[in-house]
């Protein structure tokens, strides 16, 4: 059995977030220097505890972390029932270091989408073809707030992430929903749970049912 399926098998349905970031493939446009806040909570939770405890073999999650296919990892990072059970970092990565996600900003703007719609704001024929920019419009418009308030009060802040914040192309201009979202890793973490329990986090209901089936 290779080391891969040994993990797998050990691990059962866990939640194992590996991000393999070339930054010449990931990251966003170049930052100007102008931000837009996207406000959070204190970024806790998340609580860490031995693999043991969570009936995952730490052997084999130390034997994948030192696979030579793990070689680019910035960092490997496990939990499972709401637990940290394992983080392995590198290349001057850590639990709060802050990323540019690149195209997983569109996740986002799916899930915002999502509550905006539920909520009577935004009209479903707005989601046709998935256009970033015509949909951050979308949401704007029909919340009166902007892209970054209403991330940060209906998702953001919800999910208890630390403060995050959107490079702007210029001083003025809106915030882009397609990409230069900068956040903590670990809070991607928050992002992945509600994608795998039907827009839930830590029992609460985030995201309307079914809508990350939709999605």
């Amino acid at each position: 059995m290779n080391t891969r399926a040994a993990l797998i098998g050990a691990a059962g349905v866990v939640l194992l977030v590996a991000l393999w970031l070339l930054w010449t493939g990931i990251g966003g446009r170049h930052d100007t220097g102008a931000r837009a806040l996207v406000r959070g909570g204190d970024g806790g939770g998340l609580a860490r505890v031995p693999p043991q405890q969570e009936h995952v073999d730490a052997a084999a999650l130390e034997s994948a972390a030192r696979d030579p296919a793990a070689y680019g990892l910035q960092a490997l990072i496990v939990v499972r029932d709401g637990y940290l059970i394992y983080e392995r970092y590198g290349h001057g990565f850590n639990a709060d270091s802050e990323i540019d996600s690149g195209g997983f900003a569109q996740v986002l703007l799916a899930l915002t989408s999502g509550i905006a719609a539920h909520d009577g704001d935004l009209p479903l024929q707005s989601l046709y073809g998935f256009d970033p920019q015509r949909l951050r419009a979308a949401i704007e418009s029909g919340t009166r707030q902007s892209y970054p308030d209403y991330l940060s009060q209906r998702l953001w802040r919800r999910l208890n992430a630390a403060p995050a914040w959107i490079a702007l192309p210029g001083p003025d201009a809106a915030a882009p929903a397609d990409c230069c979202l900068h956040a903590r890793l670990l809070d991607w973490l928050r992002v992945a749970a509600v994608l795998l329990d039907d827009g839930h986090f830590e029992g609460k209901a985030v995201v309307p049912a079914g809508w990350v089936a939709r999605m």
